[in-house]
């Protein structure tokens, strides 16, 4: 069976590629060795037999090149919509990277008020009780001691009374922000409940915690909060029970610690409040 080859040339992007054409007798029509860069063979002219051989040998080749040309056209178009794909992929890719960073921070919002007192913004029950644990447990394996101070406002019924649940919202704000400024960064402030606040105090010994008490307490009195129906000094003040262990050395647990702070705190307000008691019960709480 006799082939006639032709060969087509077209120029793509600065590229030249070259078909092969092969019309066999039987009208079939072949394209070969479609790439670049393609060694140039002999062309061979084909001679027709007849002239209706001719004609159609050449509508074949013409169809055949224009099969070629539309396979040329088709195939730049896959690749225009193949880059606007990548594209629209990497847009979208972006859009959810930036949706994801927006929904952790908006997390990590929502955690950190979940464990916020929403007046005073110090650590409410949930947020300091799993940290005081951790930090219990860190005591209990490096045999370092921990201390804990109570702190209530004294008076606060009647301040409350005197000058309006409002103004009294903002003295338990004020006592917050000295109890904050007062404090190491490692150390852990909470809302105990109504007008009394917790200190966690991680590797702090006995006298350690009692100077920190008393800086505290000296810091609200010196603000001169006036305070009518204060039985101290006409200012308002604050009373603060403290406790320190040495979790390695002795069988307290947190709720018995508290429990110490809490009776030291009820001993400083029946004894004239506005000062500090701290508990000796745990002798073994040295300095560090």
């Amino acid at each position: 069976m006799a082939t006639t080859y032709f060969y087509y040339e077209k120029k793509e992007k600065d590229e030249l590629y070259f078909f092969k054409v092969a019309i066999q007798q039987d009208a079939n029509i072949n394209v070969m060795n479609v790439g670049h860069p393609l060694v140039y063979e002999s062309k061979k002219e084909f001679v027709a037999d007849n002239t209706r051989e001719f004609y159609i040998k050449v509508l074949m080749t013409a169809f055949a090149l224009f099969l070629l040309h539309f396979y040329s056209l088709k195939r730049m178009a896959y690749n225009d919509q193949i880059v606007l794909l990548n594209k629209t992929l990497r847009e979208k890719n972006n859009q959810l990277n930036k949706a994801i960073k927006e929904i952790q921070t908006l997390n990590e919002e929502l955690k950190e008020m979940s464990i916020r007192d929403s007046l005073t913004k110090v650590l409410n029950r949930s947020g300091y009780e799993e940290i005081m644990r951790s930090e219990w447990q860190r005591a209990k394996q490096t045999g370092t001691p921990i201390s804990i101070l109570l702190l209530d406002v004294d008076n606060f019924k009647t301040y409350n009374d005197t000058y309006g649940h409002l103004a009294g919202d903002e003295i338990l704000k004020k006592v917050a922000q000295t109890i904050q400024e007062s404090v190491r960064a490692m150390d852990i402030v909470g809302r105990f409940g109504g007008e009394e606040f917790i200190l966690i105090l991680p590797a702090t010994s006995l006298a350690e915690s009692k100077e920190t008490a008393e800086t505290i307490r000296s810091r609200i009195e010196a603000r001169k909060i006036l305070h009518r129906l204060s039985k101290n000094s006409g200012y308002l003040t604050v009373s603060i029970g403290g406790a320190c262990t040495i979790p390695k050395e002795s069988d307290y647990n947190v709720e018995k610690l508290i429990y110490e702070a809490d009776m030291a705190l009820y001993h400083a307000k029946r004894t004239g409040r506005n000062k500090v008691i701290i508990s000796t019960a745990t002798s073994k709480c040295s300095a560090v």
